[in-house]
């Protein structure tokens, strides 16, 4: 019994947030989870703000917010559950950061399974202050204490091979002169935030300071001066306290000519041998510079390849996606044409791994990468866009085009057979397709066909919606 009344809110400013998910009020404010991203009410000043890709969160669309005993904010999701720190986000909600830091969780973490549950409140706070997550596959509960403690107890970081060119170098070896590249391969193990141990190395005797590595658990060293070295490792959980450094002690001999003897004995024919040495000298060290600059472009080559392929299908990664997403976005407003995203998803992918483990899992995927990398044409890119999904950038085409085109796509997948790896087996895909006509930047595509995904996978899977 009592009088209320309902004012509509328009959010089109607010990237064009149209769901929301989960409701909850905490410290004045209105805190929404939604298809685009999480929506701020400051009830107070009566203003509104958004947060997602562009705010440094991993994606737009969240099914559930909570907050645990130590203010963290936690954000649910099927990719994962994602925490920002109290400090973080309050930064961000005074206009005092543009970014939020955010740290991501999932299996390798501990948690039964990443995908968080939609409908209802999925997260709980807890009175001891832990969160209560619901999950695909059970209840996970996470302690914000636990979280701090592993970051004030540093894993303990171990250093597993040192070679040169090659060969593997014992402590205190004397290395030959000849000695091109060392390469030192370290490890820290850890039971949870495995995937986001930081690691820092130093040269004792090269780097006047600490190199950050970030989560390569390498480093090599190319043609280093003569000297006594002693290489350092540290690692750390984000955020928290460095472990004490590993290390490796080692010499790098010198050259013949770099010995004192050898200068005593040229000094007496440098009056004859001048000119010819010079010559020989000049063009030994434009040798030795085109050998280093080939060997740095090929190791750049391959470092860019692998941060950028998927390694179970070779296809491109999440990241080199993304990155060909833009560009080829702004190809099309300085050409003015449009281009369109499928995001495919391997229907019941789940059942596959659960019955016939991750082995014939893997292998569908990679026939499905086979497929859909004939199926395009040369001008299209096809990439892995994480877990049973895949992504496929069709360019120069309209959403008309685009349609056919991936309604193509599933009809060859439903026809692949898969016979030789399980009897019988078939294997669908439900796609989502959006076109740059109706939404021409990265997040607004991206959440576009996402959406028409999951009204494909809603509407009985192994079939293809657009959006609009």
């Amino acid at each position: 019994a009592f009088d209320y009344q309902i004012t509509p809110v328009d959010l089109t400013e607010l990237n064009n947030a149209e769901l929301a998910f989960h409701i909850t009020e905490h410290s004045g404010y209105l805190w929404m989870a939604t298809d685009r991203g999480l929506v701020v009410h400051d009830m107070k000043k009566n203003s509104w703000q958004i947060f997602n890709r562009d705010q440094g969160l991993p994606f737009d669309n969240f099914m559930s917010v909570a907050f645990d005993g130590n203010g963290n904010l936690w954000l649910g999701s099927n990719r994962g559950p994602v925490m920002i720190e109290h400090d973080s986000f309050t930064k961000a909600l005074n206009g005092q950061a543009n970014k939020l830091n955010v740290e991501r969780f999932s299996e390798v973490d501990g948690l039964e399974s990443a995908q968080i549950n939609s409908g209802g409140p999925s997260m709980l706070q807890a009175r001891d202050g832990s969160i209560w997550l619901a999950t695909s596959n059970g209840v996970s509960e996470v302690n914000p204490k636990t979280i701090t403690e592993i970051g004030n107890l540093p894993p303990e970081v171990n250093i597993e091979s040192v070679k040169a060119d090659g060969k593997t170098v014992i402590f205190g070896e004397k290395l030959s002169a000849e000695t091109d590249r060392i390469v030192f391969e370290f490890v820290a193990p850890g039971y949870l935030m495995a995937e986001q141990i930081d690691y820092q190395v130093r040269l004792v005797g090269f780097d006047e300071n600490w190199v950050n590595k970030n989560s390569l658990n390498s480093a090599e060293y190319t043609t280093l001066p003569a000297n006594d070295y002693i290489f350092q490792v540290r690692a750390r959980y984000p955020g928290g306290q460095w472990s004490q450094p590993d290390y490796f002690a080692f010499r790098q001999s010198a050259h013949i000519w770099m010995q004192a003897w050898f200068w005593i004995v040229a000094s007496l024919a440098v009056a004859l041998l001048a000119l010819v040495g010079v010559k020989a000298r000049l063009n030994q060290h434009n040798q030795t510079r085109l050998r280093l600059e080939k060997m740095v472009k090929e190791k750049t080559a391959d470092l860019e390849t692998m941060a950028r392929q998927d390694p179970l299908t070779n296809l491109g990664n999440r990241r080199a996606f993304d990155e060909r997403l833009q560009h080829e976005l702004s190809r099309c407003r300085r050409d003015g044409t449009y281009l369109s995203l499928a995001i495919l998803d391997v229907d019941y992918f789940k059942d596959v791994n659960d019955h016939y483990l991750h082995t014939v899992g893997d292998k569908v995927l990679v026939r499905i990468a086979e497929v859909l990398r004939d199926e395009i044409r040369d001008i299209d890119y096809v990439a892995r866009w994480g877990g049973e999904e895949f992504a496929v950038l069709i360019t120069n085409s309209e959403l008309e085009v685009a349609k056919e085109a991936s309604e193509r796509m599933r009809e060859r997948i439903a026809a692949t057979p898969f016979d030789d790896l399980v009897e019988d087996m078939k294997i669908t895909v439900s796609i989502g397709v959006a076109s740059s006509f109706h939404y021409a930047d990265h997040a607004g595509l991206l959440v576009a066909a996402d959406q028409a995904l999951y009204q494909a996978k809603s509407a009985g899977r192994n079939r293809m919606e657009s959006k609009p």
